[in-house]
């Protein structure tokens, strides 16, 4: 490995996510070289593209939160279950879009444990950590929104998927919300254009507060929750899963 692809890791590897443009001005070389670099990084599986930069897949960077796996997490056995719920939904050569979240990082956790042949689309940059290795993965957005890796940004819109796993941050009786504007913005692009949207929705989803609408139950497929959920989720048409 030459000195500047060296250089180039090392800094990818210490900002985690870099733009091409900024990558290029630290590296101080043109355009078409940063290019061939990350190509060279990506194919040595060092590093993941994403539109209009690069992610570290450095096997020292622990970038998955600790908690997404600690039983300390007071609805880590519901996790776990809605994550084993979800997957059996995926079959081998499925395209899906995983989005941000606890439940969502479970059930990439629980692919790679199955080792599926799935194509995996995402704007969180631990999922896409978690399945490098397990599955094609390709990675939407430009740009993380806070320090837990969920990437916005403008998405493709040949990008296809049959299957959307969103978690929001709170289920009401008249839809689903999350905290962000430019994640509902995204995300809800890959609800609008899917074949079937699968809501993941723990216990505090219930009990939460979220300013921003993402789908309305008309949107959703299925919702897999928890036997206590609220009976107003029983007023729609998506089927539910209680586990």
């Amino acid at each position: 490995m030459d000195e500047i692809l060296k250089q180039a890791l090392n800094i990818i590897d210490k900002n985690k996510f870099i733009s091409v443009k900024d990558l290029t001005k630290e590296l101080g070389v043109a355009r078409g070289t940063t290019d061939r670099y990350l190509q060279k990084l990506e194919e040595s599986r060092l590093i993941k593209r994403v539109q209009g930069g690069a992610v570290s897949l450095h096997r020292d960077f622990e970038f998955c939160p600790h908690y997404y796996f600690s039983e300390n997490d007071k609805y880590f056995e519901e996790r776990v279950l809605i994550a084993k719920s979800a997957v059996e939904m995926i079959n081998n050569r499925d395209s899906i879009f995983l989005g941000g979240g606890l439940n969502t990082l479970h059930v990439a956790r629980e692919l790679r444990q199955q080792r599926k042949n799935v194509n995996v689309i995402t704007n969180s940059l631990h999922v896409a950590l978690l399945l490098a290795e397990t599955c094609h993965v390709d990675i939407v957005g430009t740009m993380p929104t806070n320090n837990e890796g969920i990437l916005i940004g403008q998405v493709d819109k040949d990008i296809k998927v049959n299957k959307v796993f969103i978690a929001p941050c709170t289920v009401t009786d008249d839809g689903f919300y999350n905290m962000t504007l430019l994640i509902v913005e995204l995300e809800s692009f890959f609800i609008k254009n899917a074949q079937c949207v699968i809501i993941l929705a723990d216990s505090d989803v219930y009990s939460a507060s979220s300013p921003y609408k993402m789908c309305s139950y008309s949107d959703v497929d299925t919702i897999i929750t928890t036997k206590n959920a609220p009976s107003f989720i029983k007023q729609e048409n998506a089927k539910i899963c209680y586990l």
